[in-house]
């Protein structure tokens, strides 16, 4: 393989790296994001039952 070969093969596998870190970076702001809306659901059912 020549040098640039080298080069382009490394670039690939570097922008491989970031887009897995940003799935993995947007999968726990859903989670975080389903788990903060259920416990506000919960806080705003129970409120509704104390009235």
């Amino acid at each position: 393989m020549r040098e640039a070969d080298y080069e382009l093969v490394s670039a690939k596998a570097n922008l491989h790296s970031k887009l897995s870190a940003q799935r993995g970076r947007s999968h726990n702001q859903r989670v975080r994001f389903w788990i903060i809306t259920m416990m506000l659901v919960l806080v705003g059912l129970s409120t509704l039952k104390l009235r």
